[in-house]
């Protein structure tokens, strides 16, 4: 595709590339989520998960992990090439602080949401005010985390890169790309998109006190939708009932352990799916 458009992938699409094609890489990905399949507690409780719910819980725990990895990978053999800012720190994703206003947060058990404004000009300072206000209180809260497990400043930059990227557009980029909503486009003049992001403290047992971060969205209220999988031509628009509504959510669990603890002396940082969630109902009528 590339070629046929005359353009040249970035270095990290590339690194992308390296690291999902061959037989070798193919072999360690299964066996790596193989690994995970037996510490899932829905899989080892037997519960009766559809193929679709196994491969979304899958899917989404190999591109969150390899998001988390990848912050300790030399920057020419990264993956991603995000943005960071921050108030207290430089390690906030800057896709975040973009967003911030388009979605509904909560920072152990504290609420924040955009007030409403009465016309363009104080929706504007608002939305500032409320980028600067919420991204305060993630980085004291996850600065305090990392200081209870005493991390280093380059760990604590870690975790914080780590866990901001989950709670942006790249989190929900990855339920996207693995889960059953995310082969629709839907749209109409109803149309709503609530965007969640939950993150608190943690009991994690032998592993000590975690991160646990559930990230959601639901889309509602639409009246047509289109398989994103199949050309205009096999499957154009059709309109639906717009009681028809989608939803993904999965929820992340964020462990550390100290850089004593590891062979390269660096504190490590892991990121494992424990719940993972996602639905599509669409009530067809007929082709638009």
């Amino acid at each position: 595709q590339y070629a046929e458009a005359g353009q040249t992938p970035s270095p990290q699409k590339l690194n992308f590339w390296d690291a999902h094609i061959g037989p070798e890489n193919v072999d360690s990905h299964t066996s790596r989520s193989r690994l995970f399949l037996q510490s899932f507690d829905d899989f080892r409780s037997r519960q009766n998960l559809s193929k679709e719910q196994l491969r979304f819980a899958v899917l989404v725990q190999h591109f969150a992990s390899q998001d988390t990895m990848d912050f300790r990978r030399p920057p020419e053999k990264r993956m991603h090439d995000d943005v960071f800012e921050g108030i207290l720190t430089s390690s906030v994703n800057a896709q975040l602080v973009t967003d911030a206003h388009r979605a509904e947060w909560a920072i152990e058990g504290d609420g924040f949401v955009v007030p409403k404004a009465q016309n363009d000009e104080e929706r504007k300072q608002l939305i500032v005010d409320f980028g600067a206000s919420l991204v305060t209180a993630l980085e004291e809260f996850l600065l305090a985390f990392c200081k209870r497990r005493q991390l280093s400043e380059k760990g604590s930059d870690y975790l914080i890169q780590a866990v901001t990227t989950q709670m942006s557009q790249c989190g929900l980029a990855n339920l996207d790309r693995c889960s059953r909503v995310g082969q629709f486009m839907v749209g109409g003049a109803g149309l709503k998109q609530h965007v969640n992001y939950n993150i608190s403290c943690t009991n994690a047992g032998p592993l000590g006190e975690a991160l646990k971060l559930t990230l959601g969205c639901l889309k509602e209220g639409f009246n047509f939708y289109q398989s994103t999988t199949a050309t205009p031509m096999e499957d154009g628009p059709k309109s639906c009932d717009p009681q028809s509504c989608m939803y993904q959510c999965a929820t992340l669990r964020f462990t550390t352990k100290l850089g004593l603890e590891m062979p390269d002396g660096e504190d490590e940082i892991s990121c494992v799916v424990i719940d993972a969630y996602d639905e599509v109902r669409i009530h067809p009528t007929h082709t638009i």
